[in-house]
């Protein structure tokens, strides 16, 4: 039997393995099977799309498509908050705290807050775009968060997300800061990783450091069931059932009962993708 033949018996083998495991399950371990991609000579090398099988060698070209997620295709029970096309479903916001909102619309009618929200999508749908199937924050400083326009309560959530050198963000579960995202190596604080709770009152570190190197894809799972959460990185909790604080009523109130899902922008680029929820309400 050839190399090659061998290799192909094995990866038919565990083909039915993947196509019967549970979608979500996969993404608690990660869910990232990696996808080969042509190269301009010809031969194939490992991509860090999901969809597909790979052996592990490039000179392969062999590529397994077993039925396990695609780019963001929602497992079984969650919907899609990205297409992968379009940002219809993601708004400005006309600012980041509600209780400022509330007093620049006090007085407004609802047209004239239409104009509000009409002028904080231009500002910030210029900076944050849907790209090759990602979301793409392009670091201007002075922009704005990206929210979902539909409301959650008690939710689980997956989200894929990548940062460069230096780079800084956070996931804001209903608008409250926040489930913090940045490069371990830049500066003090950082190095305890991603996907603790910060701006928390108070802050709540993550039990451990799980991030995968600056550059590479890292996957969240959040589940925030009132004002209890937790988080998991690439398959490692990392919080676990802690006190969400509500930094905008300086801690002495609970999180709303609903509240979008809020992207921060810190003034790096940032992409996103599978952004998938399912609601628990």
């Amino acid at each position: 039997m050839t190399i090659r033949a061998f290799w192909v018996l094995a990866v038919l083998a565990i083909a039915p393995a993947a196509r019967t495991a549970d979608p979500a399950s996969k993404f608690a371990r990660n869910h990232s099977y990696p996808a080969f991609h042509k190269l301009g000579n010809g031969s194939m090398e490992d991509s860090d799309l999901v969809g597909g099988i790979s052996l592990g060698f490039d000179w392969t070209v062999l590529t397994i498509q077993a039925d396990v997620q695609k780019l963001n295709v929602p497992p079984k029970g969650f919907r899609a908050l990205f297409d992968g096309k379009t940002l219809a479903n993601w708004r400005g916001q006309i600012d980041e705290d509600p209780r400022r909102i509330a007093k620049v619309t006090k007085d407004l009618s609802d047209a004239e807050i239409k104009q509000l929200q009409e002028a904080a999508d231009q500002k910030t749908l210029a900076h944050w775009k849907a790209e090759d199937g990602l979301i793409h924050y392009d670091g201007a400083r002075g922009v704005g968060n990206l929210e979902t326009r539909e409301h959650f309560g008690n939710f689980e959530l997956y989200l894929d997300w990548k940062i460069p050198k230096g780079g800084d963000s956070g996931i804001f579960p209903r608008n409250m800061p926040q489930v913090q995202i940045w490069d371990p190596a830049g500066g003090k604080r950082n190095v305890v990783g991603s996907g603790g709770l910060d701006n928390n009152g108070p802050d709540i570190p993550p039990k451990k450091k799980a991030d995968n190197p600056v550059g590479e894809w890292n996957t969240f799972y959040i589940k925030m069931v009132g004002d209890k959460i937790w988080v998991t990185l690439n398959g490692v909790p990392v919080i676990e059932g802690e006190t969400k604080g509500n930094y905008w009523k300086e801690f002495k109130e609970p999180p709303p009962a609903k509240g979008p899902i809020v992207l921060q922008s810190h003034g790096s680029h940032l992409w996103f993708r599978n952004l998938f929820i399912r609601e628990l309400d």
